[in-house]
């Protein structure tokens, strides 16, 4: 998933108490069927893999189903590290004895 999809997909997102204040908030599972209608993603799996991620990372919480969850509070879409890891640089082979 690109950057900007992710981060709308985060944008798109709803902590717990918004969601308990307001019932018409969309779920995840909302966001991924548009995002799957809208051509955005080919599969469903790319976005539960992001949030798996930002689960792993403390950033969204789910009970049993993971696209009926929440963001764990409303802090703003990390931005993009501004010196990415060696692995991600472009044209890069990866050698790890190069990091």
């Amino acid at each position: 998933m690109t950057f900007k999809l992710e981060k709308w997909f985060w944008d798109t997102i709803h902590t717990v108490e918004s969601r308990a204040r307001e019932r018409s908030l969309l779920t995840p599972r909302d966001v991924i069927a548009a995002m799957m209608s809208r051509g955005y993603i080919i599969s469903e799996k790319q976005a539960w893999a992001t949030l798996t991620k930002w689960s792993g990372k403390g950033w969204y919480d789910y009970g049993v189903t993971l696209d009926l969850g929440w963001k764990v509070d409303d802090r703003p879409f990390p931005r993009v590290p501004q010196n990415p890891p060696w692995h991600a640089r472009p044209g890069r082979l990866l050698a790890p004895e190069d990091a």
